[in-house]
């Protein structure tokens, strides 16, 4: 008698791919930790069965998670480890979204010239493969950098080209990403209403494809936007629903995000009671897990609901605390905001020197916000220029080695003739023939080189027109059609040349060869918005626009430099000028109507801020035409300070006045001694 003892199969243990798909799922409802212990597991698997595509896939996947952690470093070592298992094997999906990865950590440090190079790589990765998913992620993420940029035109026609070919190949997630992109793009513009219509579209679709995280994400942006609109009913409903989902897929930074978005807009309506212990728990949570942003947005709100009950020291050092928490992590622009911030608490609090401090250190850290933007824009210029080199490069290469193929067959078939002629006479007929089939070919073969010059003349030319296309849209603004910041780079440099040709002695010649920088800003434009709606502010802008080219020459350079505020370029005429230039568009806007709804008009006034280049005619170039912009932009802020509705600008004593140190430290002590002057409308020097 045999006993048989049974027992059940172990269950089989999943392979690598399904490990990768695990995390995945994972990923996409926001269980992360969960998500690196299988992709860790993937990792060890994959590394077992010595396979290089599964081990590129597996450190793909770790690198994606490690990237939600913030964990940079670690995520571009993996990304790393990953490409070079996928690199050497052929063009695979794989291999593009490692690319893409890598891209994604460099855009997170702010490297934003090596991302854009590894995105393209990325593109022409998805491009060979004719794998739409991919590059839908691709031009996202291309109008991604260029918003971090402020190039807020290039960023939405990525945008635009993600969304058309998302539209085109039926794919929602990539639809609502794009509609969630270019909503973004509109709020960075202020353009609430429009932003609020791409977010709303963006909500929907996310709900559609059940995706958690994307539906409260939308869910937020769509209440902050109503907030900034002023419906904070509307708001409040939806940043309570992203704050539920957060909760739920286990998402603590961005629940609190959605507090301290609640908090913001207690402290909007005055509920102040209720919005300081919130904002009180967001900044403990943040500060303990190194949430800066969420950290200093929470700062702010606490110093304007301090000043609200004129608890001004309070205000300040909360303020401070927010530059402090700012400045360690290296956040310009958050820099930036807590400085604005700054000096508007001062001046609530009487306090007009440290508000004066507070708005120059706003336009110190301006200008060199300013500065970086403008190398990492040139960078990303020379990496878009390489690329497209290579790229036209690779394309002509393709050509000539089609036409040289073509040569060879050409050349074959009319050896295969004189072949055939030394066969003898007994061979005529066949030997004709064999000439009439080769002059059939050589003609076929000759229309088909025609031919393919022909395509290689037009895609020459229909590149020629698009680079054309781009780079007029890249250098106008979208809602007035004035030409915007990046104009400037790419004109003045002549023009300052030629103004400051001729000074190295003042005397020789009349100084008639000036470029006059005039900052128009216009006054209470935010009330305007409030109380209109933005429809109506973009018609002031846009008729400010038209009015601003009829009083200036054709000759000059109008410029939308952000928002409500328009730099003017005056080319080759006197200083002196510049003071009666200023009051006459002061007036123009002033008397300005602009039609509003309900057959109503609207009258809006602006404050001017000028100087001269070269500033010092005895050194034309000592101070750069970007210096120059910064002393007008002071001169703005003095004007916006005492009384708006008027102008001032910086004047010498002596022509013959020389720059002893640098111009952040000599302006100050010229001001003082007389040296440099300031003129304004109110008829002397502004304090």
């Amino acid at each position: 008698m045999f006993l048989f003892l049974w027992a059940p199969p172990a269950p089989a243990q999943p392979g690598v791919t399904e490990l990768v798909d695990q995390a995945q799922a994972a990923i996409s409802v926001g269980d992360t930790e969960r998500a690196l212990a299988l992709s860790n597991q993937a990792v060890a698997l994959a590394v077992q069965a010595g396979d290089p595509t599964l081990q590129g896939n597996a450190l793909r996947r770790r690198a994606e998670v490690l990237r939600r952690f913030n964990r940079y470093d670690e995520a571009e070592a993996a990304f790393t480890q990953a490409l070079s298992h996928l690199a050497p094997l052929e063009a695979s999906v794989a291999l593009g979204y490692t690319q893409h990865g890598i891209a994604q950590v460099h855009r997170y440090r702010g490297e934003y010239a090596i991302a854009l190079s590894r995105l393209r790589e990325a593109q022409e990765t998805f491009g060979q493969l004719e794998y739409d998913p991919g590059l839908i992620d691709v031009f996202n993420s291309l109008g991604v950098v260029y918003d971090h940029l402020g190039e807020l035109d290039r960023s939405l026609e990525w945008h635009s080209r993600s969304l058309t070919l998302s539209r085109k190949t039926g794919n929602e997630t990539g639809i609502a990403d794009g509609l969630y992109a270019i909503g973004h793009v509109h709020r960075q513009l202020k353009e609430f209403t429009q932003a609020l219509a791409y977010f709303q579209d963006a909500l929907r679709l996310d709900v559609a494809t059940g995706d958690a995280q994307n539906i409260a994400r939308s869910h937020m942006q769509v209440g902050t936007t109503y907030g900034a609109l002023g419906n904070y009913e509307t708001a409040r409903a939806h940043v309570e629903d992203a704050r539920d989902m957060f909760a739920r897929i286990g998402s603590p930074r961005d629940v609190d995000w959605a507090l301290g978005a609640l908090a913001h807009f207690d402290v909007k309506q005055g509920n102040f009671d209720a919005a300081m212990p919130v904002l009180e728990r967001v900044l403990e949570q943040a500060t303990a897990r190194g949430w800066s942003v969420l950290s200093v947005r929470a700062l702010l709100d606490m110093a304007r609901l301090e000043s609200a009950g004129q608890r001004h020291g309070e205000a300040v050092r909360y303020a401070q605390e927010a530059l402090a928490t700012a400045k360690a992590h290296d956040t310009k622009r958050q820099v930036l905001m807590v400085y604005e911030e700054l000096s508007r608490l001062y001046e609530a609090a009487g306090q007009p020197a440290a508000a004066l401090a507070a708005l120059r250190s706003y336009m110190r850290t301006k200008e060199a916000l300013f500065d970086r933007r403008r190398t990492s824009v040139i960078a990303v210029m020379q990496s878009e220029a390489e690329f497209e080199r290579q790229s036209i490069a690779l394309e002509l290469s393709e050509k000539e080695q089609a036409l040289t193929d073509l040569a060879l067959q050409r050349e074959t078939t009319l050896r295969s003739v004189g072949l055939a002629a030394l066969l003898g006479c007994f061979l005529l007929c066949f030997l004709v023939y064999g000439r009439i089939v080769a002059k059939g070919q050589n003609r076929r073969l000759a229309l088909e080189v025609e031919e393919k010059t022909r395509k290689v003349r037009e895609s020459h030319d229909e590149l020629e027109r698009a680079y054309a296309a781009v780079n007029h849209a890249s250098l106008t603004d979208p809602l007035t059609g004035l030409s915007n910041r990046r104009f400037l780079e790419h004109h003045l440099a002549t023009d300052t040349a030629l103004a400051a040709s001729g000074r190295d002695n003042p005397s020789a010649r009349p100084n008639e060869n000036d470029l006059i920088f005039f900052l128009i800003d216009l006054d209470h434009f935010k009330a305007i918005n409030d109380r209109e709606g933005h429809d109506a502010g973009d018609a002031v802008l846009v008729e400010v626009s038209r009015l601003l080219e009829r009083e200036f020459r054709t000759s000059d350079y109008v410029v939308r430099w952000g928002g409500e505020e328009f730099l003017v370029v005056v080319r080759f005429v006197g200083r002196w000028e510049a003071p009666v230039i200023a009051e006459r568009v002061r007036a123009a806007i002033a008397r300005c109507e602009i039609p509003a709804a309900g057959g109503r008009t609207l009258h809006c006034t602006c404050s001017i801020g000028f100087a001269a280049y070269p500033l010092l005619p005895s050194q034309p170039t000592a101070v750069s035409w970007q210096e120059v912009v910064t002393l007008a932009d002071s001169a703005l802020y003095q004007v916006k300070r005492t009384h708006r509705d008027g102008w001032a600008g910086y004047t010498l004593a002596t022509p013959r006045l020389a720059l002893t140190k640098p111009i952040a430290q000599w302006v100050e002590p010229a001001l003082r001694s007389g040296a440099l002057q300031t003129i304004s409308s109110t008829g002397g020097g502004v304090e």
